[in-house]
């Protein structure tokens, strides 16, 4: 249990109203999101305002009909682009690992 103040509910109640009226020891607020500061960012774009996927550098889920059946590549410049076919790059000295065969009776 917690300790006793002497306090009645009434009288706490009546205490913690006084100063959540009175702005408590807190430093303020807004409930206006533009009036924030701080706001969050993706890809270094401030959330705010009506943005679109394009504004802050997201590839949209919808790609359109002309994409259908395509696959999303990164060319070299770092952007994500729809491709026919993947981008196949040769890599030299790859080990490839596997499980040994397990048999089952």
């Amino acid at each position: 249990m917690g300790r006793k103040s002497g306090l009645t509910g009434d009288e706490a109640y009546a205490i913690l109203h006084k100063k959540i009226e009175a702005g408590g020891s807190g430093s303020g607020g807004t409930s206006d999101y533009n009036d924030l500061s701080n706001k969050p960012k993706i890809n270094g774009v401030e959330v705010s305002g009506d943005k679109t996927s394009d504004d802050y550098g997201v590839v949209s889920k919808d790609q359109g009909p002309e994409n259908s059946g395509k696959i999303l590549r990164v060319n070299e410049s770092g952007e994500v682009l729809p491709s026919d076919e993947p981008e196949i790059s040769v890599v030299e000295h790859v080990i490839f690992l596997s499980r040994p065969e397990v048999e089952t009776t």
